[in-house]
């Protein structure tokens, strides 16, 4: 069968499992084969922002730059007003108010047959199970992102990466060929 895992939080108590709507790796191979993969990284970000191609991870800081944008396009052109427009736009995209939520925290990958008894101790209530609260805004952040930002991977252009819809976990496996003009095209292949 082999050892399943969570991931936990020691000092918040709370942790990632599957739950009867929502599943995510279990095996070790898994989480790292799998976009949950990214998810501790996710939870764990620590940053004081304002850097480009960062995300924005409060309400407060997309609203304080919303002001900004809308500040410089006041008694402006046309074409600067759109431009803001568009910014803010794009912004609204990358709030992720989870995103550093376990950042300074103890937070471990924790194996059912680790001796410490945590894997089962976690299902108590003091104890909380954060996917359901999290995982939209995650699928957004890692899914949304590939989609709008090629770069990511090596400037390639993504037709469709699209989370699984089956329950079981999903494996992303890259194709890559060449189109008549000559690029590479990465298409995302996604197996239960």
């Amino acid at each position: 069968m082999g050892q399943y895992f969570k991931l936990v939080n020691l000092d918040k108590k709370e942790y990632i499992a599957s739950t009867d709507k929502i599943s995510v790796s279990a095996k070790f191979w898994e989480w790292g084969a799998n976009a949950e993969g990214v998810l501790p990284l996710f939870l764990m970000r620590q940053s004081n922002q304002s850097g480009g191609g960062d995300i924005i991870s409060s309400q407060k800081e997309f609203d304080d730059l919303k002001k900004r944008y809308e500040g410089d396009a006041k008694g402006s052109d046309a074409k600067t007003k759109k431009f803001a427009k568009k910014m803010i736009s794009s912004m609204e995209k990358t709030v992720f108010i989870n995103a550093g939520r376990w950042a300074g925290d103890r937070v471990m990958l924790v194996g059912d047959y680790d001796k410490s008894g945590l894997y089962e101790k976690v299902q108590g209530n003091d104890w909380k199970n954060i996917l359901p609260e999290i995982h939209n805004e995650f699928q957004r952040f890692y899914w949304g992102y590939i989609k709008e930002k090629p770069s990511v991977l090596k400037d390639a252009l993504i037709p469709s990466l699209e989370p699984s819809k089956s329950k079981k976990s999903a494996v992303v496996k890259a194709h890559t060929r060449k189109t008549k003009k000559g690029q590479t095209r990465v298409r995302g292949h996604i197996r239960g």
